[in-house]
């Protein structure tokens, strides 16, 4: 979820917002884009993050100086980077904020960074664009105006650097020639130890309290982001059992006590409608055949009576349902589809009916495996049923069940019958 609120900060939508507020928020998403190590999505993703930080800086000029240091900081510890690509597209972002804002010349000065970058040339190495990039920016805060005299810290490390002979640093040398000429010419000199200490020790006091404050902004956003992800999985559907009832006259069959199990006594039709009605949803019913004679399995219309000694399956009963038999073949209104497979003595059944789609549908499972033939076109508010007649029938209602997403799947040689 960072990710996809950080994303979201590249498009110029809130740019325009007049709440102080809410671009101040932004800050730190945006430090964290451009200080991001991951380097699949770097070079793109920072060039957009850096124009945009940039311009958020320039429609907010007269900002307080600690925002304005939040918003310079990134391109700061970016100007260092080992990256030359990364440390270069800090340099012209900043270049380009100082030239055009006096108050972010001021903020740059204030935030420590003349100090850092003394320290900076100092460092030896082979990442000369390091070095060339601190030293434009020094430039273009001499020839835009800014405050010189707190550059004299820099005297030393610019005199040392001018005297380079290495060939390779002639573009750096150059540079600090030309800056050590313009600063004493303007009477800039190397401060005294105790004053530059004060001087440190005070910016480093205020650079620490803008990192506090960077991270108490970011355990915010992370508590902030742990809620939403909180909240959104609590919101998800869960599936889960629902509790049945079947509700018929005595006759000539016996319930199992504790059980949905009943068995048949004698050759009469009797019809289980099962509770509850369902009407929206994902739901799933499971039986066991435990003695298959002459069962039926399906879903009924709601409100549809079977009586005792009638068959389902016939006029005027079979149009307000659909049934799969013992032979695998899905019926409805008298119509078989062949195709399922054949039900066994033992076998669990099952039927999953899906009211959210459009047509509704009903599809068959035996022993958790989808069969091909499935029903489509169920009405408004149904019900799950079993049905039996021989003296040797027993079958189990063993759960039913609210799913938070559709079990069924695409499956070769799928056929469709239709309720109509």
């Amino acid at each position: 979820m960072t990710k996809k609120l950080s994303e979201e900060l590249h498009h110029s939508d809130t740019i325009n917002q007049p709440n102080k507020n809410v671009k101040n928020d932004e800050i730190p998403l945006l430090i964290n884009d451009l200080l991001s190590e991951n380097y699949e999505q770097q070079q793109q993703q920072q060039q957009q993050t850096t124009e945009r930080l940039v311009t958020m800086v320039l429609r907010d000029q007269d900002c307080e100086l600690s925002i304005s240091q939040l918003y310079i900081s990134p391109l700061v510890v970016m100007l260092k980077s080992k990256d030359e690509e990364h440390s270069q597209t800090a340099c012209e972002a900043l270049s380009k904020l100082i030239r055009k804002s006096p108050n972010i010349q001021k903020s740059l000065l204030k935030s420590g960074f003349i100090q850092m970058t003394s320290f900076a040339l100092m460092e030896e190495g082979d990442l000369h664009h390091i070095q060339t990039n601190i030293l434009v920016i020094i430039l273009d805060l001499i020839t835009s105006g800014a405050d010189i005299h707190a550059m004299g810290v820099l005297l030393p490390v610019l005199e040392k650097l001018a005297k380079e002979k290495d060939s390779k640093q002639q573009e750096i040398a150059m540079k600090a020639q030309i800056i050590q000429t313009i600063l004493t010419s303007k009477g800039v000199s190397v401060p005294s130890p105790s004053s530059e200490i004060q001087e440190l020790k005070k910016k480093n006091e205020e650079s620490l309290k803008q990192i506090e404050e960077q991270k108490r902004l970011n355990e915010e956003y992370k508590k902030q982001i742990i809620d939403l992800e909180h909240q959104i999985e609590e919101a998800k559907p869960k599936s889960c059992d629902v509790a049945i009832s079947i509700n018929v006259p005595t006759g000539s069959y016996t319930k199992k006590d504790g059980e949905y199990t009943y068995t048949s006594t004698s050759g009469e039709y009797k019809t289980f409608p099962i509770n509850p009605i369902i009407t929206q949803g994902i739901y799933k019913c499971e039986f066991k055949a435990n003695q298959l004679g002459n069962i039926y399995f399906g879903v009924m219309k709601t409100g549809l009576i079977v009586p005792f000694g009638k068959n389902s399956s016939t006029q005027p009963y079979t149009k307000d349902n659909i049934m799969t038999y013992r032979n695998g073949n899905v019926y409805w209104n008298g119509k078989g589809t062949a195709g399922n497979k054949n039900i066994q003595t033992g076998d669990i059944v099952a039927i999953e009916v899906n009211m959210n789609v459009v047509p509704r549908t009903a599809h068959f499972f035996t022993n958790n495996v989808q069969q091909p033939v499935y029903i489509s076109g169920l009405p408004e508010s149904v019900q799950f049923y079993f049905s039996f007649n021989s003296s040797v029938d027993s079958i189990s209602v063993l759960s039913l069940k609210y799913l938070a997403s559709s079990t069924v799947t695409n499956i070769p040689g799928s056929k469709e019958a239709k309720w109509e």
